[in-house]
């Protein structure tokens, strides 16, 4: 992921033919974890009934295991992310149930259903067996998670990378960007629904600013370090087409001279990540 940073930004510096890419690749880059696979604290919802794993953490059984059994989760009930469980010697999401939803449809339409030689069985439509109870600690496998992408709110973070930068004052002008920093907002998924994930951000981290020098008559740019700080909202369809949409700003020591110092400035993406 650093190489992958650190060459993005590089090429995007190249385009302006001024020697940022150089200044870019002096920028030490930090690449802290995103919560991509992380739920602590996040409610989670499923648009479709299906089994889960309930854990009874206060039964061990005599070999150390958890002791668990299969129950049936109603569709759009909601889960709370409480960490990660070993269960079965896998590191499985953990999470407490705190909504049990009932299915809407009339038993009739059930009892016709069971007459189909294709029926579902009866646990998979929560009709008959075991319920998801409120307070339930149930694990849910992570692949299930990554290829259905249930509804999911709550905090996020990760890491901001932008290559360019529109200047909203003074000259108007583009210019690259190698602005790296750690960012922290609220996560809001509706996966289920629309294919629409959005995440509303605040950043602050280093950034590699281009500052115009004259030396001996002539003008030069000089790579000065710099901190970058601002907004943003950044997305994805269906969990692969990127877009993002950030306002900062860059400041620098005021012996740099920067007449942007403080100046806000904007970036805007299309199918390019922002984020990891």
């Amino acid at each position: 992921m650093k190489q992958r940073i650190t060459l993005i930004a590089a090429c995007m510096l190249g385009m302006a033919n001024d020697g940022r890419a150089q200044a870019a690749a002096e920028v030490k880059l930090a690449t802290p974890s995103s919560d991509a696979n992380i739920y602590t604290g996040d409610r989670v919802k499923f648009q479709y009934a299906r089994l889960v794993t309930k854990v009874d953490a206060t039964v061990p059984l005599a070999d150390g295991k958890l002791a668990t059994s299969l129950v049936c989760l109603p569709a759009f009930s909601t889960l709370r992310g409480i960490g990660v469980l070993s269960v079965d010697k896998q590191n499985r999401p953990a999470f407490i149930v705190t909504a049990v939803e009932s299915d809407p449809r009339p038993l009739s339409f059930f009892d016709e259903l069971a007459t189909r030689p294709s029926a579902p069985k009866p646990e998979q439509r929560c009709l008959t067996g075991s319920l998801a109870k409120v307070d339930d600690l149930v694990v849910v496998d992570q692949d299930t998670i990554s290829t259905t992408h249930p509804d999911r709110f709550g905090l996020t973070f990760g890491t901001l990378m932008v290559p360019y930068k529109f200047h909203l004052a003074g000259d108007h002008n583009f210019s690259g960007g190698a602005t790296l920093g750690g960012y922290i907002g609220f996560r809001q998924e509706k996966s289920g629904w629309w294919g629409l994930g959005l995440q509303y951000i605040a950043f602050v981290g280093a950034a590699a600013v281009e500052v115009p020098q004259t030396v001996d008559g002539q003008t030069k740019s000089l790579s000065v370090n710099g901190l970058s700080y601002g907004i943003g909202i950044l997305g994805t369809v269906k969990d692969s087409f990127h877009m993002g949409f950030v306002v900062g700003a860059d400041r620098v020591g005021a012996d740099a001279k920067y007449a942007r110092n403080g100046k806000p400035w904007l970036a805007l993406s299309l199918g390019y990540a922002f984020s990891n």
